[in-house]
């Protein structure tokens, strides 16, 4: 199943809930995404800024991809591509366990 901008967002959304709830938002099920991250960011500043750069780098990821989804869908990317890509990968997946690690410090 292919991904989309919806299932992003739906995503990111799960990842700001699931955050809220490991730091102890008070009532943070009552609260949109949205909202929660101001909680986020008052609660603890540390998580809110690693919160942020995972967000960006996820992003820069996707972008990557729907920028390349022909390509992808077709023979797979040409190899400058695909190094470009597992490059987006590692950092998107050092910055979610940056984010994942300042959670568990709390």
């Amino acid at each position: 199943m292919k991904m989309n901008g919806n299932d992003v967002a739906w995503y990111k959304s799960q990842v700001v809930v699931t955050v809220a709830r490991q730091i102890e938002v008070p009532d943070y099920e009552f609260y949109m995404p949205d909202e929660l991250l101001d909680k986020i960011r008052d609660r603890n500043k540390d998580v809110f800024l690693k919160l942020e750069t995972f967000f960006h780098v996820y992003d820069q990821w996707w972008s990557y991809q729907e920028e390349n989804q022909a390509e992808i869908e077709a023979d797979g990317l040409r190899e400058e591509n695909l190094t470009a890509n597992i490059e987006l990968i590692q950092k998107r997946d050092a910055t979610r366990q940056d984010l994942v690690d300042a959670v568990k410090k709390k």
